[in-house]
């Protein structure tokens, strides 16, 4: 077993614990103090344990002040008490085998303070060689170096002499005890210091079984505040007693090894007020009475105690001491019905019971009908109105925000702005067909057929479908020409000014074709079409005729007599199709026409 804690006498700064190894066990023992407020801290193998920890080899008890480790196969009682410990061990297991801070056990005073090279030195000097490398003990400066210190008040350490400790004197000498207090308060900053072995001369005494209430005594200096709801006591019990009947059985009223090194024996300590009990060994409550029903939370409730849990009436029954809660009861609820447009029933819980009221609905409402936020509302045709995120102060309900419409007049070429019966805005209404060419545009009308300056071969017709007016574009493809082929003379170009023509060589009137690809507001057929026409020369001539006396024409023309017509299919650049009809000649011949007359008169030769 080894043992570290309050490095011995004055000028020491060392943590406030103990540390005791025993087979298999590390116990941890300390104080915390915090504004005056102190508090236990025990430790089995790094685990905290509360105020009673106790296994078939060790127990721990601590009253808050006293921390109390008994180990009954070796007989030891080890006592820990902020800056202060004791270390109680029988002779007959171990007289001379011990050493350190303690001395050895030998009942001889005189070689307690022998440093670990065994030699005798001054007890303050001796117990700084034995402390552990750590950070909290530093070695006491050289004291004959120091100056020497203003007389201090050691009237403190007079209480050991006085009356207070009288029933102690005769048990326990406190001569030892009185020469460390002075020594403590005369090399101190502060007259408290002595309170140190006041408090040690007191734990001798009481674990000579004699208790003294010697904190009083000291007018405040020494002054041990609990924390509440506990108060101190200078002589309570080493294990308090609790509402846990099993726990006080095990603890208290049993008779075993660890209670017979306790008998008799009283401690200072933090305790619940007279005429309350601690509920339990895990719990700072401290209660007027046993008889409570235990609470989840850890808090308690008389017996026949009534409170409200919720929705629940709660009372602590006296005879089980057990919780009893049954269901708030509610009044029925009335008949409700919300008939307004834009109101819900809604149920709302008030304490624990149901009640109906009718709200309004996060909507708007117009004619009756109930439109969400965001949603358009058909109020009037020239206006647009959008449910809104306001509302009316008055019924809650969201409000409509409306604004005007205004009517765009402006129709583009083809087109006239028409009113529409029953609503807010006219339209355009095309009325004629427009065509759009990169270098003009020109606007048809219907039925009109039109071929743009400089293009005679292409012409334009806009056509009236249903309720549209459709451009329909045509394309001529002239037939090969060669003035070779021609009479001389004959060259011109055709009724259209798109192709020329001629009266060919020894060709006499007849059908010709062609391959052409049709074409109408940019829709095209998907293959080339058989264009016919009339080419080739007929009779004309011209003579004087004796009887008539005048010249006599005979003019005939090369055109079609027999016609049909035909249909084609047009695919446009969206991929739609429309359909084309086109005239498709069928034959042809010579045409008697009609010839004109020479302007002038003539000068014929007379003739017999």
């Amino acid at each position: 077993m080894v043992s570290n804690g309050k490095c011995a006498e004055s000028y020491s700064t060392c943590i406030q614990s103990i540390t005791v190894f025993y087979n298999q066990y590390k116990i941890y023992m300390s104080e915390h103090n915090a504004n005056n407020i102190f508090t236990n801290l025990v430790l089995v193998n790094d685990k905290p344990v509360s105020c009673v920890y106790q296994n078939p080899e060790i127990r721990i008890t601590t009253t808050g002040i006293t921390t109390v480790l008994l180990i009954p196969k070796i007989r030891a009682k080890i006592t820990f008490s902020a800056r202060t410990y004791s270390i109680l061990l029988p002779f007959s297991l171990f007289g001379s085998h011990t050493q350190g801070q303690c001395g050895n056990c030998n009942n001889n005073r005189g070689d307690d303070c022998i440093t670990p090279d065994n030699q005798r030195e001054r007890c303050q000097q001796m117990a700084h060689e034995w402390h552990i490398k750590d950070e909290y003990c530093h070695p006491p400066p050289d004291i004959t170096l120091l100056p020497t210190p203003p007389p201090r008040d050691t009237s403190i350490c007079d209480i050991m002499k006085s009356s207070v400790f009288e029933d102690c004197h005769g048990v326990v000498d406190f001569q030892p005890f009185h020469t460390a207090c002075v020594h403590d308060v005369r090399h101190s900053v502060k007259q408290s210091e002595g309170c140190l072995s006041l408090q040690m001369y007191a734990l001798s005494c009481s674990q000579a079984g004699v208790c003294i209430d010697w904190r009083s005594a000291t007018a405040g200096i020494c002054h041990y505040t609990c924390t509440g709801p506990k108060v101190y006591e200078a002589c309570g019990p080493p294990v308090e007693p609790t509402c846990d009947s099993w726990f006080n059985h095990k603890f208290i009223h049993s008779r075993n090894d660890f209670t017979a090194m306790l008998l008799n024996r009283r401690l200072e300590g933090c305790y619940c007020p007279s005429g309350t009990t601690l509920l339990s060994a895990y719990s700072s409550e401290c209660v007027p009475t046993c008889e409570i029903c235990r609470l989840p939370n850890g808090k308690f409730k008389k017996a026949n105690d009534k409170w409200i849990s919720g929705c629940e009436l709660c009372r602590c029954d006296e005879d089980t001491l057990q919780v009893v809660c049954e269901p708030k009861s509610c009044p029925p609820l009335p008949f409700l019905k919300c008939n307004h447009p834009g109101q819900v029933l809604v149920t709302d819980i008030v304490d624990c019971c149901p009640r109906q009221r009718c709200v309004p609905k996060p909507v708007c409402v117009f004619s009756n009908h109930e439109y969400a936020v965001g949603d358009v509302v058909p109020r009037f045709p020239c206006e647009r109105c959008v449910c809104s995120r306001q509302k009316d102060p008055v019924t809650s309900l969201h409000l409509l925000d409306c604004v005007s419409i205004p009517c765009n007049t402006n129709c583009a070429k083809g087109y006239v702005y028409q009113l529409k019966p029953g609503e807010c805005c006219g339209i355009c209404v095309q009325t004629h067909c427009l065509v759009n060419l990169p270098y003009i545009s020109h606007i048809l009308e219907p039925e009109e057929v039109w071929s743009p300056p400089g293009d005679p071969c292409v012409t334009y017709k806009c056509v009236h479908v249903g309720d549209q007016f459709l451009t329909v574009e045509a394309r001529t493809k002239c037939p090969p020409f060669d003035p070779k082929d021609c009479i001389p003379g004959t060259e011109s170009v055709d009724a259209d000014g798109c192709c020329k023509v001629c009266i060919p060589r020894g060709h006499p009137c007849s059908l010709s074709s062609s391959m052409v690809v049709l074409e109408s507001q940019g829709c095209k057929s998907r293959r080339p079409v058989n264009m016919t026409s009339c080419r080739g020369a007929c009779g004309t001539f011209t003579f004087f005729s004796v009887r008539a006396a005048s010249l006599q024409r005979s003019c005939s023309c090369c055109q079609e007599v027999s016609t049909s017509e035909r249909k084609v299919e047009l695919v446009c650049p969206d991929r739609s199709r429309i359909s084309f009809t086109y005239t498709h000649i069928e034959a042809c011949d010579c045409i008697k026409a009609h010839c004109a007359t020479p302007i002038g008169p003539f000068n014929l030769p007379h003739v017999p």
